[in-house]
């Protein structure tokens, strides 16, 4: 059994710059929920330093560069959660509190992501950070 099956794991997939599927990608099931996918094209490999590339940053594509930025997402959120989880409090209501806590657990997640998502194609959706920024923007400027 492949853990991207098990369902208590996010089957990440990659793209090209504009959010559009690549052939690498095995193909989603139709059955099941959307594939998230994020960048997994010639992204840079930030603070890749190898004497084999000479230094520099190396472009890697796959679902191997796609997760890792997926798993960052997911944390940067869990994170902004926690940081303002006094202000949340705060503003929820006594029968509201445990909200804030259903984006730890996979399903809670997935919900967010479709949040985020935009649908490309059926069952292909690519995760648009840009979302969650301006939420915050637009939050923090009232």
């Amino acid at each position: 059994m492949f853990p991207a099956r098990n369902r208590n794991v996010f089957s990440i997939r990659g793209t090209d710059e504009y959010g559009w599927v690549q052939g690498f990608n095995p193909p989603p099931d139709y059955n099941g929920e959307t594939c998230f996918m994020t960048l997994g094209k010639d992204a840079p490999g930030a603070s890749i330093s190898t004497s084999e590339h000479g230094g520099g940053e190396v472009c890697q594509s796959g679902t191997s560069v796609a997760t890792p930025i997926a798993a960052g997402i997911a944390a940067m959120v869990l994170g902004y959660a926690k940081i303002h989880e006094n202000e949340l409090e705060e503003f929820l209501k006594d029968t509201e509190k445990q909200k804030r806590y259903k984006i730890e657990n996979i399903s809670g997640m997935t919900e967010f992501f479709k949040r985020l998502a935009t649908e490309m194609l059926e069952k292909w959706s690519y995760l648009e950070i840009s979302k969650f920024e301006n939420k915050i923007a637009s939050d923090a400027t009232g």
